[in-house]
Order: structure tokens, then sequence, then C-alpha cells
């Protein structure tokens, strides 16, 4: 099924991205990218949780810096991992939204755009991916073809978690049985790639697929939250309790193996979560599915103690997923070399105190025919079009002072509205047609906002 790495040569370069001054004395640092699914905003004990402790996640910000204004580039999972993995916005080579129930299956990373896997494959690292795939099921759009050399995990949208439930874990060509609970499976594996890779630079791409559906947590993470009455919410907080002791046990393989300090690590999660059944996206308004900030604002966390990224810091410069890529190639020494250009942006100049600039004019988003948004500084401009709403009207919020987005401003303000909008058109027109898009979308279901018995989403898929 996972067949041999696919190296793409540049038909063009857009420049240098990383220079040797990013890295440090002690060599190329290993990479670790860290990604929750379905993550509430305020779900962390960092974000002002009191219900649920992460005291890893929150080690990560202690020990490292946390952006306080970040974002992920779509309020699902499948294209904002795409944007995550090629540092460009996903939209720009025609995935806005999923594909859907019935859907087409027929997608992936497009050869032109080389993911970080294998620009950081192409400078020596040697490249591992755990968990959620969900980047593409043919064979051309595999893990093993996409740069990684070893993968362990599932390759669709989710998977039940306990292994007498069916679902299929492999290990690149192999199907392997779940012997565990799924969170504390990739967490194991996780510590086993850099076990054994400790003697080379690695880029780990962990891609858990909690807190995602279905809702499955073992007694032992649980137990500690009896307490709370609502099931759906106690499974949750489970769930991430579990992910967040599986950090830990990533966190403790670098240290156990001298790797802790020359070790760049992330943090995101790939859109809200739901805050209709379970989570909390607290202070903010909507989850995923939707670009209210609650479905695209993410907790960002990054630390690099030996890269000069400060300890315990604070950033409220917008900044998004994106930057990931960017960043960590410039932390390697690594050229881009793809031939079209990329949107994230190398933030170690802010996080070095090297620059005050914030990294990005605008952030956009497009999701679908109905929903599109801009940031521009402490503003932002929605139009968001759900259930039967086809002819949304754009919205103007002031981010800082109204982060639930309740005080449209566009009358106020309407020179400010009008150029944001004249901003943002200009980009959207720029815009390929999408491949594909979720038919629900078109078709104006509003899935996300129903309950049935149990507490479970209808028709909740990826």
């Amino acid at each position: 099924m996972l067949g041999k790495t696919i190296f793409y040569a540049a038909a063009m370069s857009v420049g240098v991205i990383g220079q040797a001054a990013d890295q440090v004395p002690g060599g190329h640092p290993n990479i670790i990218v860290i990604v929750a699914d379905d993550l509430g905003h305020g779900d962390l004990s960092l974000t002002g949780s009191e219900e649920i402790k992460t005291p890893n996640i929150d080690s990560l910000a202690a020990n490292g810096s946390f952006f306080t204004d970040a974002y992920i580039s779509a309020p699902v999972c499948l294209p904002s991992r795409m944007g995550l993995m090629t540092g460009t916005y996903q939209e720009r080579f025609g995935v806005q939204t999923l594909a859907g129930p019935g859907g087409t299956r027929d997608y992936g990373i497009p050869a032109d755009r080389p993911t970080l896997a294998q620009e950081l494959k192409a400078d020596g690292y040697t490249t591992g991916a755990v968990g959620k795939w969900h980047l593409g099921e043919r064979e051309e759009y595999l893990p093993n073809q996409k740069g990684f050399d070893d993968f362990y995990g599932f390759i669709g949208g989710s998977l039940p978690y306990f292994p007498d439930k069916p679902g299929m874990i492999w290990h690149n060509e192999r199907n392997v049985e779940k012997t565990q609970y799924m969170t504390d499976d990739f967490g194991e594996r996780a510590a086993a790639f850099i076990e054994e890779n400790r003697g080379d630079p690695f880029f780990l791409y962990l891609a858990f697929s909690a807190v995602h559906l279905p809702l499955e947590a073992t007694e032992k993470y649980i137990e500690p939250y009896n307490h709370i009455k609502d099931r759906s919410r106690r499974t949750y907080a489970a769930m991430t309790t579990a992910m967040d002791i599986n950090i830990g046990l990533v966190l403790d393989a670098l240290r156990k193996n001298g790797l802790y300090e020359n070790t760049l690590v992330f943090f995101v999660s790939d859109n809200g979560g739901f805050p209709r059944f379970w989570a909390s996206n607290a202070p903010f308004q909507g989850g995923k599915y939707v670009l209210y900030e609650g479905g695209i604002r993410t907790p960002f966390l990054v630390q690099w103690p030996a890269g000069g990224v400060p300890a315990a810091r604070r950033f409220s410069e917008p900044v998004s997923a994106l930057d990931i890529f960017p960043t960590a190639l410039a932390a390697a020494g690594a050229e881009y070399s793809g031939p079209h250009a990329l949107d994230g942006v190398n933030l170690l100049p802010l996080l070095r105190g090297q620059t005050d600039k914030a990294p990005h004019e605008r952030l956009y988003w497009r999701y679908g025919p109905y929903m599109c948004a801009m940031r521009e500084g402490d503003f932002k401009i929605l139009k968001n079009g759900t259930g039967d709403n086809k002819t949304p009207q754009w919205a103007l919020y002031d981010i800082v002072n109204d982060p639930g987005e309740t005080m449209d401003l566009s009358t106020r303000m309407p020179d400010k509205f009008s150029a944001m909008k004249n901003a943002f058109t200009v980009w959207d027109e720029a815009l390929p047609e999408p491949d594909f898009i979720d038919q629900r979308l078109v078709e104006g279901i509003a899935w996300w906002e129903v309950k049935k018995k149990g507490h479970e989403p209808v028709q909740e898929q990826d």
C-alpha cells in the first residue's frame, strides 16, 4: 500500500527560507510538530480551563512561547492539515472544505506542493509520521510518498480508539493490529521513533486523533473526571488528558536521550472543538465548521530552549499554522525547493526578539461558497453563511476588544470596512475553482448544530 518515497525537484526557487544563522551550535535541531484534533481552545489549563488539567501541554508554554492570536487555515481538518503540511493556503490548490459524506476520495497534496517532510528529508532528516493522516488516500498521496520514511497510523479522518473495534492501523506497507487504546499507542510509537533515531536529526509529525469522534476513553483516564455529570463532556475531558499524558511521554523521551534542549517542538490543534456538544472554545463564539474565532483560533506553542525561543513568553501578533513550515526550514538551515511561494512566515526573528514587526499583514479564509473571512491587525471581516443562509452579509469586528464577535462595526467604520473587503476580494479572485465542495454546505445543512440522542452530532463525517 505505502510505497517508495518520491522527491520533487523544484522548477524554480523562491529564495532561501532558512539561513545557517538560524541554527544553533549544537547542529541541526530535531523538529516535532504535534497536532491535536478538534480541541476546544478553552480546554487547556493554559487557556483557562479549571476542569481539564493539561500539565504537559502547559509545560511547552512554560518552557517556550505561546502565540495567543494564532490561527489554523480552515475550520475543519482536511484543508487545515493540507495548509500546515505545505505552508501555503490550501485554497490555492483547490481545497476549501471536507469532501463530505459520499464525496470524492480523489484528493491529496499535489506534486508541485512539496511537504515539510519532503523538504527536511532532502536536507538529511529522518522523517516519521505517527497518527492521523487524512491528506489523501490514493497511492501517490500516502505518507511514504510524501516524504515520510516511517508511518504508523491510519489514513482517513477518524478511527475507533479501542482495539476490539474495527479500523485499520498501518505501519508503512503493513496492516498491524491495534493492541491498546489508540492515543496510548500513538504516544508510545512516537517515543520509540525518538529512541530509534536519537543519533541523527529527525522530523516527527505526531498527529493525534484525540479528541475527535468517537468519544472513547479508558477507565484510568475517565476516573479523575467522574464528577462531570455530562457523559460526553466527561469522556472528552478524559481523551484530552490521555493526549496530554502521551505528549509527556514524548517529552520524557527527549530528556532521556539528551535531545530536549535542541528539539524544536510545535503544538497546535487542527480546528476548534464542538461547543454545542462537549468542547469549550471560550472566550470565542462558534467552533468546528464555521469561521468565527472558535472555529479557527488555535493554541499555538513553540519550544526550543537551545534555539533562542524564550521561555514563558506570550506573543499577541496574529500568526498561522502555515508558519510552522518556514520556521522549521529556517531552524534546519534548509532552502525551500518548491515552485510556488510560501504563505507562511519564518517566526524565529520574532521569537528571538530580532524584530517587532507583525509576521502577517493579513490572514485569509475561504470555506466553501458562503463562508469567508480575513483578519487585518486588530480587525476581522466575516461572512458566515450557515444553514439556510446562502446570502450572508459581511460584518466587521474588533477582535482584540470583542473576541466573541458580538458587535458589528461595519456601519461605524465604513472606510475600514470597505478597504478590508477590497483586500479580501483581490486574494479571493486569484484562487482557482475548488476541486470539490462538501455538498452539505451547498445544500444549507448546518449539521454541526443538530443534536441527537447521546449528544453525538448528526452526520459528523470528515
